[in-house]
């Protein structure tokens, strides 16, 4: 009997290269397909979050891009901009008061936090189905740092 390589038995794929400024605009439509449908059923707009603490100028433009690319599809666009000397105990009780808040359906907690404040309690706090895919993408950073989430 002979040994076989993990890989000989593996089924091959084809890398092939992808337009993502196309992909994104076709993405950007069927988000604001998506939140027109959730306004005409519910009567408003779908709401954004934003969170930064700091004043980073790269998460400044990230902060900026994010919020005026969720007005264009038709959500509604809540930033909260904090100084970098706010306590995580404030950046929590803000976390707990969106978590509650009916017009908040999506929260995005911008990182890097400044150093005294433990990202991976700031997102564990977010309740999952407020979570943005940017805060999930967080936790895999907040895991492959060695950080609990």
């Amino acid at each position: 009997m002979t040994a076989t390589k993990p890989l000989d038995n593996a089924p091959s794929a084809e890398a092939s290269i992808i337009d993502g400024k196309a992909f994104a605009e076709i993405l950007r439509k069927n988000v604001a397909v998506g939140a027109r449908a959730f306004r005409e059923t519910r009567g408003r707009a779908p709401g954004l979050a934003v969170v930064l603490v700091g004043s980073d100028p790269a998460s400044q433009v990230y902060v900026k891009t994010k919020m005026k690319k969720a007005l264009e599809s038709g959500i509604d666009s809540f930033p909260h901009l904090l100084e970098s000397d706010t306590s995580e105990t404030e950046l929590l009780n803000l976390i707990d008061k969106l978590n509650n808040d009916r017009y908040v359906h999506g929260i995005l907690v911008q990182l890097p936090l400044p150093a005294h404040i433990d990202e991976s309690k700031v997102i564990a706090a977010i309740n999952p189905p407020k979570m943005s895919t940017a805060s999930i993408r967080s936790m895999w950073v907040c895991s492959a740092r060695g950080k609990p989430n």
